[in-house]
């Protein structure tokens, strides 16, 4: 079975066994689909938003990790890393001065502005400093958010605030309840403009160099079309074949080669679409003696 589809599967189950567990021993799904009011409202009031809470918050933080990874390029980034979980803190913090009683969109807003100011912060000092090693990366933002972290900690110090900062770093889904959680579904906002460029987040993935269209250090692996071929109209075409060398089957690779684009080209009127030998150049070990022959079958066939 695909693994997606088990996921899926998984996904289903625990959101089940999260309707289902509970203190109060008045719900259950049969008494649910018997209509009874008190198992209704258990429901309502307590166990679906208590589960929704659950899934669009760990839907939306996975994401950020994964975009963050995307972004930065490295599988270490993630908000912990790179202060965005300390500067929302410091943001709420903000707002608790700004605001004499702070409601809870002020500290969303708050919140939410902070982490970006300080993570696009801390994304153009990663772009400057350019690490070579991968590891850099959550070591330099560990010193960060321990800059950040210890603003806030000592502004919280100052105005009597460290209690009240320690729990907003501990969530608990446990107290909720309808009117409480209603905020969290814009997060289908974020989910929503993740799908409609995802495209755009997979061309970021594979690298600047990639993305921007600036050649790199090489073209190994890349795919070229047949059109591209044809605009280029080489007068000669060499054709490493992997799976010659490995003892495949190779009619797919036949009829490659066999294309009208291909056909048309100088090199395949000429009859100069060449296979040259597939062992030599996927198994050989590339030492003097393979590397010469290398050079002297290409000689070969281009007539030097």
């Amino acid at each position: 079975m695909n693994k997606r589809w088990i996921g899926c599967f998984v996904t289903v189950g625990l959101v089940l066994l999260s309707l289902s567990i509970g203190p109060n021993d008045a719900f259950g799904w049969q008494a649910l689909f018997r209509g009874e009011s008190q198992a209704r409202q258990l429901f309502v009031e307590s166990r679906l938003p208590r589960t929704l809470a659950i899934v669009m918050t760990s839907g939306v933080i996975s994401l950020a990790g994964l975009l963050m990874q995307t972004i930065t390029q490295n599988p270490y980034a993630a908000p912990s890393t790179t202060g965005t979980t300390e500067a929302s803190q410091l943001g709420i913090l903000v707002s608790l001065f700004l605001f004499t009683k702070a409601t809870l969109f002020q500290k969303m807003s708050l919140a939410f502005c902070s982490a970006l100011l300080f993570t696009g912060v801390f994304l153009l000092v990663l772009r400057r400093m350019q690490f070579k090693e991968k590891w850099m990366l959550p070591l330099v933002g560990m010193i960060y958010s321990g800059i950040i972290g210890a603003l806030g900690q000592a502004l919280a110090y100052r105005f009597h605030l460290i209690q009240s900062m320690t729990s907003w770093s501990q969530g608990s889904f446990s107290m909720i309840q309808r009117n409480q959680y209603e905020w969290l579904f814009l997060t289908l906002l974020v989910f929503l403009g993740i799908w409609l460029y995802s495209e755009s987040f997979s061309i970021m993935s594979l690298g600047e160099e990639a993305s921007s269209g600036k050649k790199g250090g090489g073209n190994h692996g890349s795919s070229l079309s047949f059109e591209s071929v044809s605009q280029v109209n080489p007068d000669l075409i060499f054709v490493v074949d992997r799976t010659l060398a490995i003892g495949g089957d190779d009619t797919q690779n036949s009829d490659i080669l066999n294309n009208s684009l291909l056909q048309a080209t100088n090199a395949g009127k000429n009859k100069k679409i060449v296979t040259l030998t597939p062992d030599l150049w996927y198994l050989s070990g590339g030492g003097l003696e393979s590397t010469k022959l290398m050079f002297e079958e290409v000689a070969k066939y281009a007539g030097n």
